[in-house]
């Protein structure tokens, strides 16, 4: 009985093929030497300064949207579930926020979404496994404190964060060290991107969590990038959304409009900004309401961090 399925598949084969359809996702990929692509000349080389920000291990930083000079914080391992709101200008802390029912194991990253009904939702990305061990991390979203909400003269402050999600994530691969979270301002849909691999790897999640039962990362694609510790992305007026990541040496930012998907945008090559001042151990970066871009380091030894702005032109 083989002939008449071999005639059929003949017959048929300008229209189709007779080979077991491909189910296999595709994925981006781009080569390029990301220390020798275009500098971005949107952006003063010269950046502003704040005061010093009296955080030890500095790793996620978002704009706040309650205040114009105020940005969120947080530190990584070795600090509880805290959030702190921060002077950008004199590096103030103004208040911090304890989560007593979320955890912290390794926090890393932070990013924020404002969604059509004008609710910003905060991130935070429990992503960070330097040895990769960990069984899944988390990602926790909820509503954005706003600053009338906030003691700013206690200091520190018990917060229940509202309408709590948990993404508990697993990688199809195995267990990931990553450090870099963004949220597509589009859409609302989270992504990490690894850190400890030969290239970043980039994970899409569902865009609303399970919270109880396991969401599986989905990858996207890689990019030739290592050690990246921080990523953000925001829209703007115009319709442009652009997408910043950064690691211990360099800052880049991709091009993107409102009509393309994440992996179109990061299928191009970037461009490289200006990062005149090399920080001591640089984790974080963010847009700011007015396009500037601004980013922080961890303290080394005994050299405080400060959060260095560069202006958009």
């Amino acid at each position: 009985m083989k002939w008449p399925w071999i005639i059929l598949c003949f017959a048929v084969a300008s229209n189709s093929s007779c080979k077991d359809p491909i189910t296999e996702k595709i994925t981006f990929g781009p080569n390029y030497d990301p220390y020798k692509v275009d500098t971005a000349l949107s952006y003063d080389p010269t950046p502003n300064l704040s005061g010093y920000v009296q955080l030890d291990e500095a790793s996620g930083m978002v704009q706040m949207m309650s205040w114009s000079n105020g940005v969120w914080l947080i530190n990584d391992s070795g600090d509880g579930p805290m959030l702190y709101a921060v002077n950008r200008k004199t590096g103030k802390t103004v208040c911090s926020l304890l989560f007593s029912s979320l955890n912290a194991v390794d926090w890393e990253d932070l990013s924020i979404y404002t969604d059509s009904s004008g609710d910003s939702w905060l991130y935070v990305g429990d992503i960070g496994d330097n040895q990769a061990q960990r069984t899944s991390v988390q990602v926790y979203r909820f509503k954005e404190p706003k600053l009338e909400e906030l003691d700013t003269l206690s200091g520190q402050q018990t917060w229940s964060p509202i309408q709590l999600s948990t993404w508990n994530i697993v990688y199809p691969g195995g267990s990931r060290d990553a450090e870099a979270l963004l949220v597509d301002p589009l859409t609302g849909q989270p992504w990490v991107i690894t850190k400890r691999t030969s290239r970043a790897m980039v994970y899409s999640l569902p865009i609303n969590s399970s919270n109880i039962g396991i969401d599986t990362a989905v990858f996207e694609g890689s990019l030739p990038f290592q050690l990246l510790t921080s990523a953000d992305s925001k829209i703007f007026n115009n319709g442009e959304c652009p997408i910043l990541m950064r690691n211990y040496n360099a800052l880049w930012i991709w091009n993107r409009t409102e009509s393309e998907s994440i992996p179109i945008a990061l299928s191009r090559t970037p461009q490289v900004l200006p990062y005149s001042v090399v920080e001591p151990q640089g984790e974080s970066i963010c847009f700011l309401a007015n396009g500037d871009i601004a980013v922080v380091s961890e303290r080394v030894d005994s050299t405080l961090p400060v959060i260095y702005t560069y202006r958009l032109k």
